[in-house]
């Protein structure tokens, strides 16, 4: 089964999109109907969501690709409650295939759940026990939603390109093509799509009236606060994003320096310029953030803007297989990393510029760990708060984005519906 094989490519260290792209070609000229490619995603999707729990279920310290897809298909009773399509719509052909051990199997499996209300917290929601401890020593008012919150199937939300119109010019555009949006509750140029769409295929989006970007990126764009005629680095660019989102609100002006040392995340990101207009944007290959063309920026730009490697623990509805992946040493290593990136993104910000550094994650180690000790180490910058910036960019002050200190951004899945982020603000001296 399809599910199964991108299962194994997964524990073998694909990501989740690479294994499912990888299935579906293995069907060899054979294509799967949007129902089905949608049914093995979210099945694929939930298996590693639910992995833990399900380790339980079966009694077993791990499971096969096809036990785990075994019990997605036929089992009922979950934590989130949430009912699947691909249930419905793949158990009759399952149940007529299985094997008398694997029904024998299943039937323990079903006994052995109603004996499992005594299972601690990390089990049933799916989590390393490392990771649980973790996020309750690090944000003490931590709230047990976030767990299940990181269970569920992130939303679509999309950055309306101001170049091209207003947000209710283009939610009314997309309504026209039968797209159901709704504007999203803090980014001022957010959409959020109520139901899955083929989004690409559409008009709008060819044109470069919009992009597929997370709320709480698009409000990393805004915490920049990018001017016309401004120069500008995106030093992690990765796919481009933040880029898009900058270059847009620069008007097309001035200069943006899109960097990273992927140079495959940087081509991918050059049809996505075009389509949104832009020609501002430069792309730089560095070869690690100690390149020496970074010289000739030094000291220069109005605005750097780090969105650091990271965990990404904060993605997990989108990224579930990350959470078997991290561990606490790799988030050792991360904030080293994250440390030396910030330290050299630094050296490029003029005097009355803005830094921000920010990650997609909600652990203290990367995120206010990385911040204070550049607070330590950087005399000549001086923090700023990111809830002024946030309310004006909002347009109101309780939307809750903030730390208690109002120092820095925290975006939550469970309070904000956006995928976890931190953000933290400097203006050079």
């Amino acid at each position: 089964m399809l599910a199964a094989q991108a299962l194994e490519r997964i524990q073998a260290g694909c990501t989740a999109d690479q294994a499912l792209s990888e299935a579906a070609q293995a069907l060899q000229g054979k294509r799967l109907s949007s129902h089905d490619r949608a049914a093995l995603g979210d099945c694929v999707y939930q298996a590693l969501r639910h992995r833990r729990y399900a380790q339980a279920l079966g009694g077993e310290t791990s499971l096969s690709p096809w036990q785990e897809v075994l019990l997605q298909v036929m089992h009922e009773t979950w934590p989130d409650a949430q009912p699947r399509r691909f249930r419905a719509q793949w158990r009759e052909r399952v149940l007529g295939q299985l094997s008398a051990a694997e029904h024998a199997w299943l039937a323990a499996c079903n006994h052995r759940a109603s004996q499992l209300s005594n299972l601690s917290e990390a089990i049933r929601w799916s989590v390393p026990d490392w990771l649980w401890a973790q996020v309750q020593h690090d944000h003490p008012d931590w709230e047990a939603g976030l767990w299940p919150a990181l269970l569920a199937q992130a939303p679509v939300d999309l950055r309306v390109n101001v170049q091209w119109g207003r947000r209710a010019a283009a939610q009314a555009a997309l309504g026209e093509l039968g797209i159901a949006t709704e504007p999203t509750p803090y980014s001022p140029w957010g959409l959020r799509l109520q139901q899955r769409a083929a989004l690409a295929s559409s008009a709008l989006f060819q044109q470069g009236a919009v992009d597929i970007q997370d709320e709480a990126s698009q409000l990393l764009a805004g915490l920049a606060g990018v001017k016309r005629g401004q120069v500008v680095v995106d030093f992690c660019a990765g796919a481009g994003g933040k880029t898009l989102a900058m270059g847009a609100l620069m008007r097309n002006s001035g200069q943006i320096f899109a960097m990273d040392i992927s140079a495959s995340r940087l081509q991918a990101m050059t049809p996505r310029v075009s389509r949104a207009g832009l020609t501002n944007v430069s792309t730089w290959v560095l070869q690690s953030e100690h390149d020496e063309r970074l010289k000739r920026l030094r000291g220069k730009a109005d605005v750097v803007l780090v969105d650091a490697p990271c965990s990404g623990l904060g993605t997990l509805r989108r990224s579930p297989e990350l959470k078997w992946r991290v561990t606490p040493e790799a988030l050792r290593t991360m904030a080293e990393l994250q440390s030396r990136i910030l330290n050299s993104a630094a050296e490029l910000v003029k005097p009355g510029g803005r830094l921000v550094y920010a990650t997609c994650s909600f652990m203290r180690e990367e995120d206010e760990g990385v911040a204070l000790a550049f607070d330590a180490s950087h005399s000549g910058f001086e923090p700023v708060l990111a809830q002024p910036v946030l309310d004006a960019l909002v347009g109101r002050s309780d939307h809750g984005l903030c730390d208690t200190t109002g120092r820095w951004m925290r975006a939550w899945p469970h309070r904000h519906q956006t995928d976890g982020f931190f953000a933290s603000i400097w203006r050079a001296r």
